[in-house]
């Protein structure tokens, strides 16, 4: 089992790399083209909030309010994100979950979830991750 001073010198190793400098890039850009939040980036419509970590941005979080959803702003968004990540050369990563959206609004599906980020090039269940094309 490593130490905490262990995990930590691998972490300052990771940001180091040549790799989280090019996450950071896109991290910048996002919210370059997008309208910064208290929650993250607000971007065609829906909130982003992202994290580089180890050569891979990690999306938090991207959601809609339930009116707009339906309407197209979710794969807007996704689409800007996977263009600027295939033209950086870096990989996505997320987790699907289904969230509550407040009280009247239904979660959506796993399933759908899953098929959503399937269509952006995410592989995998739950955790699910986009190399750059």
């Amino acid at each position: 089992m490593r130490n905490f001073s262990e995990y930590l010198n691998e972490v300052l190793k990771l940001k180091a790399s040549p790799f989280a400098a090019l996450t950071d890039q896109y991290v910048n850009k996002i919210e370059m083209m997008g309208q910064k939040t208290r929650r993250g980036v607000r971007l065609a419509g829906a909130y982003i909030d992202l994290t580089p970590f180890a050569g891979t941005v990690v999306i938090n979080e991207i959601s809609l309010p339930p009116t707009k959803q339906g309407q197209g702003a979710g794969h807007k968004a996704m689409k800007v994100l996977t263009d600027l990540a295939d033209e950086m050369g870096v990989k996505l990563q997320l987790f699907a979950k289904p969230i509550d959206q407040g009280p009247g609004n239904e979660k959506i599906p796993q399933k759908k979830l899953t098929a959503f980020y399937k269509k952006h090039g995410f592989k995998g269940i739950g955790k699910m991750i986009r190399d750059p094309k």
